[in-house]
């Protein structure tokens, strides 16, 4: 109806239309109801994007994106003025990304939830996922999306050097982009040692 009626006032080329949620809903899955935490059930959800004349109908894409890419997008395509406050935004403009411009490579998309012992982080690439928990003295999940789509089990000790790795990017990112009254030096990586501090084995 919504289209129909953008059809009828003549506004279909000249409207965009994004179709998308806040968070999904657990309903059961892992034992859990709601919502607030990484699993594919609360943290996946649909993103359908038209845009007359920005891109082709149909076209789908597996790059991963999230709700943090809709304010940068809407920034640069539409001209929206926002304040240079020196910190970025920690998405980016979709249409860079689908396009495979030289500076925007992604390969990865960062959710987190909370602060302090209730904060978790997740790291989701179209082939696993990676969990990082500050609660319960610190916790750890790895997922192979393509084998394990349920998250039923977790790989940690089986692949530890691509633990590390997102281990890293976790502390890349929390330096980066994570809320400064979640005490970034110190944060949620006092339960686990930094990167840099990991023995070699």
């Amino acid at each position: 109806r919504i289209l129909a009626t953008l059809d009828e006032c003549k506004l279909s080329e000249n409207t965009v239309i994004l179709f998308t949620s806040d968070h999904g809903e657990m309903l059961g899955d892992h034992g859990l109801s709601q919502k607030n935490c990484p699993y594919e059930s609360s943290v996946r959800i649909p993103f359908i994007l038209r845009w007359p004349g920005k891109q082709a109908t149909g076209e789908i894409n597996d790059i991963p994106v999230g709700l943090t890419d809709v304010l940068p997008t809407l920034v640069d395509e539409i001209g929206l003025e926002y304040p240079d406050e020196g910190v970025s935004l920690p998405g980016d403009n979709l249409f860079d990304l689908i396009s495979h411009k030289s500076h925007i490579k992604r390969s990865d998309y960062v959710i987190d939830y909370g602060q302090d012992s209730k904060r978790w982080i997740s790291v989701r690439t179209p082939t696993h996922k990676y969990n990082f928990f500050s609660c319960d003295g610190g916790r750890e999940e790895l997922f192979n999306l393509t084998d394990d789509p349920e998250e039923r089990t977790n790989l940690v000790h089986d692949f530890p050097d691509l633990t590390e790795s997102f281990r890293a990017r976790v502390h890349e990112w929390e330096m980066s982009q994570g809320l400064a009254r979640n005490n970034r030096e110190q944060g949620i990586f006092n339960v686990f040692p930094t990167p840099k501090e990991i023995p070699d084995e």
